[in-house]
């Protein structure tokens, strides 16, 4: 697991990607309003990568960059519309857009097994996940 974690972030950093938006960006000024909405704050970095109603529940992986600007507050996420909302409120007509439901237990033990072990699948048994 630790070689292919360390190939998958040496792989991004050679794109100019990276999983932490914060870690050691190149800075741009960005035009973005100093004045933020009610839901929403000021960031120094952040601007240019955040979660919206389409990629809320995974990882982001943003340029290695900063821009400055406004985002949504800790919880919520930009609608179609650019609002900032929970993942639960966001729109049902927003294309792209699945509605907010939890992963069975099946799927995410699957996809867990699999990463730590590349090859297994796991079974869910009394609600608890076993790689096989």
């Amino acid at each position: 697991m630790a070689v292919t974690s360390t190939a998958w972030y040496l792989a991004l950093s050679l794109l100019g990607l990276t999983i932490n938006p914060n870690s050691s960006p190149s800075t741009e000024k960005g035009n973005f309003a100093t004045s933020c909405g009610n839901d929403e704050v000021h960031t120094q970095c952040e601007a240019h990568c955040q979660k919206n109603c389409t990629n809320w529940d995974r990882p982001l992986i943003c340029p290695h960059r900063c821009l400055s600007g406004c985002v949504c507050k800790p919880g919520l996420v930009r609608d179609d519309r650019g609002v900032c909302v929970s993942p639960h409120e966001c729109r049902a007509n927003t294309p792209g857009v699945v509605k907010a439901s939890k992963p069975s237990c099946e799927s995410a033990c699957n996809a867990l097994c699999f990463l730590q072990t590349v090859a297994m699948r796991g079974r869910c048994t009394g609600g608890k996940c076993k790689c096989w």
